[in-house]
């Protein structure tokens, strides 16, 4: 170990002592002297030089110091608050715990540019995420580039203005062209809804760009030629509707009405034809009464069929009134009413044919309008014929008594005026006044034979008239008159 030693004169000296070390050390001294205030300073490679000492920091308060030519250097764009490192710009890589303001180290709370920010990874158009281990990451399945949001891998979503290729595309144009397509491109996609400025949206079904169903605010109607199945995937017709099994109790369609008479739920089938004969016709329910059904048919080509004619009616009861609603029958009757005149049975095995007359719930006799009435009745082999003897004049539902005026036995006798079998042909007439019993005649009431009752006398007159006047010609047996003498051929 060396040492350069300078004596002072007054006795003291100043000693320079090098390092204990093998090699050799060369420091180049300055060529001048300085300036004042400065310091012997080195370059780091051996050469000295005189350079300014900094006494203090520089800049102000917090602000962070820095190496300025080499020197202290401070800029208010980086200061320091001893908890909180703010920047108005960087550059260049970051890396390390920034922000650290809260428990979560390296988090950042507020992130602020002026500028564009640009990423040297991840995937270009890659939308940014937090994957499952929070970390945030960007890739192909999900993108974004300033026009579309895609999800191209299996099952995309598309939503954009005008690019195709996705399952979903979702467009948001003007007012006049405002739509949702569900297909191959943006125009004629397997489902589209859209609208015209001013109008509803319209939700369409498309089979290769052609439009095959509409749904409106109004309706549902499909392209000419397409036919619906409810219920089948072949359906044959217009529309074919399978009905569930019987079991289910499960009907084939529903007509619902809003609820009160009148508010009929009905279907109706239109002639669709020129013809002035053709007619629309009208079925519903619930019309005029609760329980009913009716049929209508349009009064004129094209009518509208709800307001039209009434041509059948059925009761709750299963009674049918053929252009007339039917009257209130007895619970156990079943009849066909048209007009004054109705066909109609009771307990099964009693069939009627009447006129102005029917039989009411509690089982009375009843007129259906003013004036006589009749009825045939047949009944376990036997014919009876039923007339009323007084006419109507107190509108329907007016009780009416009826008399069995004939009647054909099921052995085929006669019964006229009585009930009661007496031979094949049993006449019966009231006492009280003349009655003829038979009249046989070939062009009037008196050239023939009369059987009468006298009713001043009690006796029973026969009247023969154009008997022959011999026999000549006349079989054994038959009459004759001669001389004013009834003879027997």
């Amino acid at each position: 170990m060396g040492q350069l030693v300078f004596q002072a004169a007054l006795g003291g000296a100043v000693n320079l002592i090098g390092p204990n070390i093998s090699a050799t050390t060369n420091f180049t001294l300055p060529g001048a002297d300085g300036t004042n205030g400065q310091a012997l300073t080195t370059n780091g490679s051996g050469t000295l030089g005189f350079s300014s000492i900094v006494s203090g920091a520089a800049g102000s308060n917090t602000q962070v110091q820095f190496n300025n030519g080499g020197n202290f250097g401070a800029s208010s764009s980086l200061t320091w608050s001893g908890t909180i490192l703010t920047s108005t710009g960087f550059a260049g890589p970051l890396n390390g715990t920034v922000g650290a303001t809260t428990a979560n180290t390296g988090n950042f709370t507020t992130l602020t540019t002026s500028s564009t920010v640009t990423v040297n990874g991840g995937t270009a158009n890659g939308v940014t995420y937090l994957n499952g281990s929070k970390v945030l990451t960007s890739g192909s399945a999900l993108t974004f580039d300033g026009t579309d949001f895609k999800m191209p891998n299996g099952g995309s979503i598309l939503i954009g203005a005008s690019a195709s290729g996705g399952s979903l595309i979702a467009i948001n144009g003007t007012a006049a062209a405002q739509r949702v397509v569900i297909g191959t491109s943006g125009t004629d996609g397997v489902i589209n809804v859209s609208r015209t400025s001013g109008t509803s949206p319209n939700l369409i079904f498309q089979q290769e760009s052609t439009e095959v169903m509409r749904l409106t605010s109004t309706s549902l109607y499909t392209a000419s030629g397409i036919n619906v199945g409810i219920g089948t995937s072949s359906p044959a017709a217009r529309l074919d509707v399978i009905s569930p099994s019987a079991s289910d109790g499960i009907p084939a369609a529903i007509f619902r009405a809003p609820t009160g008479v009148g508010n009929a739920g009905g279907a109706a089938f239109y002639a669709n034809s020129t013809d002035t004969n053709a007619r629309n016709w009208y079925l519903c329910a619930n019309v005029e009464s609760y329980g009913d059904f009716i049929i209508k048919v349009g009064t004129s080509q094209g009518s509208n069929p709800t307001a039209g004619t009434a041509v059948a009616k059925f009761s709750s009861a299963g009674n049918l009134g053929l252009g007339v609603t039917p009257s209130a029958w007895r619970s156990d009757a079943q009849a066909i009413q048209n007009g004054g005149g109705a066909i109609f049975n009771y307990n099964d095995d009693r069939i009627f044919l009447g006129q102005n007359s029917y039989i009411d719930s509690g089982a009375a006799d009843k007129f259906i309008a003013n004036g006589y009435a009749t009825r045939y009745r047949q009944y376990q082999g036997t014919h009876a014929f039923y007339v009323s003897t007084v006419s109507n004049s107190s509108g329907a539902g007016a009780s009416q008594s009826l008399t069995q005026a004939m009647t054909l036995t099921e052995g085929g006798s006669l019964l006229v005026g009585t009930t009661t079998e007496f031979a094949k042909l049993s006449v019966i007439v009231p006492n009280g006044a003349d009655r003829n019993l038979i009249q046989a005649g070939v062009t009037s009431a008196t050239n023939g034979l009369t059987v009468k009752w006298n009713n001043a006398t009690s006796t029973l007159r026969v009247n023969i008239q154009n008997l022959p006047t011999s026999a000549t010609g006349l079989a054994s047996g038959d009459l004759y008159v001669l001389a004013g003498v009834l003879m027997v051929a």
